[in-house]
């Protein structure tokens, strides 16, 4: 399934940080994208922390609410969520709600395609050194540049092995600085 373009999803968090809404299309876009396992009905009612990975993205979200509860101010940051076959660009709003709570809006800005890639592959056999994909722009480290993961998968030999890596989450130093200054602004 192909999401047009400029499609928004939203979520809610209450003031301990629990899920507590998702918008209707919810549903089709998690089983779209393989993730059953992040359905309306398997995620309500439990925080949102359960559902991100990496010490430094969820710190950096936990910035990100403690700045939209304090200053009652929107927070807008762009991030990718990408597919095996397709570079998905997006926008992340954050609102304050009444009560300390917390509405997401997700937009499709822009999707392209792309010759599916092994390392975004969930049905992959994992292991081996993992491998760091950044949160926000999904480049992934290796040694100490950040790439596209096509660039990444070429640069590892990733098709030589019986394996791929496992994936962890961090934030690259572009992307960090371009949160920061958001939150500044």
């Amino acid at each position: 399934m192909t999401l047009s373009e400029r499609e928004t999803f939203h979520y809610h968090i209450d003031s301990q940080n629990r899920i507590i809404q998702v918008s209707p299309n919810w549903d089709a876009f998690a089983l779209a994208n393989d993730a059953p396992e992040v359905c309306a009905h398997k995620i309500l009612n439990r925080p949102l922390m359960d559902f991100l990975s990496g010490f430094e993205t969820k710190h950096l979200y936990d910035i990100m609410l403690s700045k939209v509860r304090s200053t009652q101010n929107s927070l807008t940051v762009p991030f990718r969520c990408d597919a095996p076959a397709l570079r998905r660009f997006m926008e992340l709003t954050m609102r304050p709600r009444e009560g300390g709570g917390i509405e997401f809006q997700t937009v499709i800005l822009r999707e392209d395609d792309r010759v599916p890639t092994i390392l975004l592959d969930r049905a992959s056999r994992r292991g081996g050194e993992p491998v760091s994909m950044c949160a926000w722009c999904k480049k992934v480290q290796v040694e100490s540049e950040w790439l596209e993961v096509e660039d990444a998968v070429a640069r590892l030999d990733l098709f030589q092995g019986p394996v791929v890596p496992e994936l962890t989450h961090g934030i690259c130093g572009s992307c960090r600085t371009q949160v920061e200054n958001e939150m500044a602004g």
